[in-house]
């Protein structure tokens, strides 16, 4: 048992030394000591399940939005890539997308706004050609259209 507890020192979420910690805790009879185990591996479990659902639904909903899009449904769109955006925060196409759409709605100081917070978040990221253009002109229409600033959706 104190070999278990050695190797969780180097690796704490690791599932398996967890769970044999846990089963000979409960087999000596330490019970108490294995119930906090016991919670983290099922925090660790629940975890797991929630990023598997986000990573099923947030690009589902990315997808929704460029098929909105296809059909000039902008608005439509952009309430699906929001959606994404609110599950996934660090997904960088939903953000890129969601930005474009508002500069589509020509809503281009919010477009800057995103636009930058993608090149925050990847700034190396060798797609940003796209992204570099669109904030260029993003940022020229914001600047002779400065009133296009809309409450969100």
């Amino acid at each position: 048992m104190i070999h278990l507890k050695q190797a969780l020192s180097s690796a704490p979420d690791d599932r398996a030394k967890l769970y044999n910690l846990m089963l000979a805790l409960r087999q000596t009879g330490q019970l108490e000591q294995a119930k906090p185990i016991e919670a983290r591996l099922i925090e660790r479990q629940n975890r797991n399940a929630w990023a598997s659902e986000v990573g099923l639904v947030a690009p589902g909903l990315n997808n929704e939005g460029i098929e909105l899009e296809k059909s000039r449904d902008i608005r439509g769109a952009l309430a699906k890539y929001r959606a994404a955006l609110d599950l996934a925060p660090t997904g960088f196409g939903f953000r890129l997308n969601y930005a474009l759409a508002l500069c589509r709605l020509n809503r281009w100081q919010d477009g800057v706004v995103e636009l930058r917070e993608v090149f925050a978040t990847r700034p190396l990221d060798p797609d940003n050609g796209d992204a570099a253009k669109a904030l260029y002109i993003a940022r020229e229409q914001a600047k002779t259209r400065p009133g296009d600033v809309r409450k969100h959706p």
